[in-house]
């Protein structure tokens, strides 16, 4: 199995990259900014590091216009993807956030034959039903303030679908580093903009200080620009099956390490806890599936 054939040192770095964006969840909460502000911050300070990576610069040099505003357009639903999830996370708890993320699987297989123009694979569609339950157990064990996260969450997670479709379709004919640079300035360009047009949203654009430009920080290098870079190597070793794999462990490394520092289990009923299971179990399922649902299917 592909699995458990794959070069050791790439396995290493995915895992590196995945254990790091789970951070980001128990980041957000302990960040006192706002969702807007947070993300904001975190796309300039990300952008900036970028650019001192000399195949960042390179890989910038070489892109066509037209493909930089494309780009940098998908970076605006990169954007609107995070104040989504933080977004979640300030309204509820970063358990309840990673549950909505969850979803994104589910449905990235509804919307990538849209967007794509493929086949539609039913047993995708039928794998992110299994999640169902699991979010009716959620949804009746939490309060109407957690069950608001919870939407946000799933919002977050249809955004992320559409723009992992439509980046998958950009990195074709990109290099992955400038696309990245591209991706983050145009998403700190849209909200800046969104910023301008809608001046009765709350925003301070005040230099972050103390405890929260550090955390930032850390968010935008070791949580953004490392991982992002980490994965990058490892993806040119390792099956599109074991990347995805790993990849869905995202939410699970998140979620336990939201129950471990900052003890959200602590508000959580046994029934929550349950439906956090059944959702995590038809996350894991999908990849484990894939070579049997995706049999005869093009990529």
């Amino acid at each position: 199995m592909a699995y458990f054939g794959l070069n050791k040192t790439a396995y290493i770095q995915l895992h590196i990259s995945v254990f790091l964006w789970g951070f980001t969840a128990i980041l957000g909460k302990l960040i006192t900014l706002s969702s807007i502000e947070l993300v904001w911050w975190r796309m300039l300070f990300a952008f900036i590091s970028l650019l001192f990576l000399n195949r960042a610069r390179v890989g910038l040099r070489g892109m066509a216009m037209k493909d930089v505003v494309k780009i940098g357009l998908n970076g605006g639903l990169l954007a609107l993807h995070w104040v989504a999830f933080y977004a979640a996370i300030k309204m509820a708890n970063p358990t309840i956030a990673l549950v909505g993320l969850s979803t994104t699987s589910f449905f990235t297989a509804i919307f990538e034959p849209l967007i794509s123009r493929k086949k539609i694979v039913w047993p995708d569609v039928l794998i992110g039903f299994v999640a169902i339950p699991g979010m009716i157990l959620i949804y009746k064990n939490v309060d109407l303030q957690m069950v608001t996260g919870l939407w946000l969450g799933i919002g977050a997670a249809i955004v992320l679908a559409i723009f992992s479709i439509i980046s998958k379709k950009q990195i074709a004919h990109s290099n992955a580093l400038g696309m990245s640079f591209v991706q983050l300035s145009g998403g700190w360009l849209f909200i800046s903009l969104a910023l301008y047009l809608m001046p009765s949203m709350s925003f301070s654009l005040s230099f972050p200080t103390g405890q929260n430009l550090w955390l930032l920080l850390i968010m935008a290098i070791f949580c953004t620009t490392i991982p992002f870079i980490l994965s990058l190597q490892a993806l040119r070793k390792l099956s599109a099956f074991t990347s995805n794999l790993t990849l869905n462990l995202e939410p699970v490394y998140g979620i336990f390490m939201a129950w471990l520092f900052l003890n959200d289990a602590k508000e959580l009923s046994t029934g929550f806890v349950l439906g956090v299971v059944i959702v995590l179990v038809s996350v894991l399922s999908y990849p484990l599936l894939y070579p049997v649902t995706h049999k005869g299917v093009g990529d």
